[in-house]
């Protein structure tokens, strides 16, 4: 059976990380999240220098995690954001690479929702949630873009 890697499109606050805990459990499958290991190294506030240290060992370490739990026989879900079309369509490539088959989903919620639920986790100063502030936030809604209907996105409301 081909292990299926499910990637999660949205914004932080967009509900990614609760639907990928629920998803990998049903699934009994991997959640992979990159600000978790951020969170590790840094606590909940690092500083732009520092994530950019670690972005892309952390990127390649979770793509090298990925390949041993599909060879395992498991399924993946990527809590990465997936912002760009081209990010997306690598992603792709790289979970076909892996013999694996990919899932795009895409979550129903406005950036001022989004929004809302970050300053909403922030006010809770949480160990293990990254902070996110208004800048940064409005930076990520600047960056998205939506997922085209060739993608064949599965919508998540939430």
């Amino acid at each position: 059976m081909v292990a299926t890697i499910h990637l999660l499109h949205g914004l932080p606050g967009c509900g990614k990380t609760r639907f990928a805990q629920r998803l990998a459990a049903d699934r009994r499958g991997v959640h992979l999240n990159h600000d978790e290991w951020v969170v590790r190294l840094f606590g909940a506030r690092p500083t732009t220098a520092q994530i950019e240290t670690v972005r892309e060992p952390i990127h390649d370490m979770l793509w090298t995690t990925l390949t041993r739990i599909v060879a395992a026989g498991s399924d993946v879900v990527l809590d990465f954001g997936f912002w760009t079309r081209l990010e997306r369509d690598a992603a792709r490539a790289r979970v076909r690479a892996a013999g694996a088959s990919p899932l795009l989903y895409t979550f129903n919620c406005s950036p001022a929702l989004a929004w809302e639920r970050v300053e909403r986790r922030n006010s809770l100063a949480l160990a293990d949630a990254l902070h996110i502030d208004e800048q940064a936030f409005m930076q990520f809604v600047e960056r998205i873009e939506p997922p085209t209907p060739d993608e064949a996105p599965i919508l998540v409301r939430d």
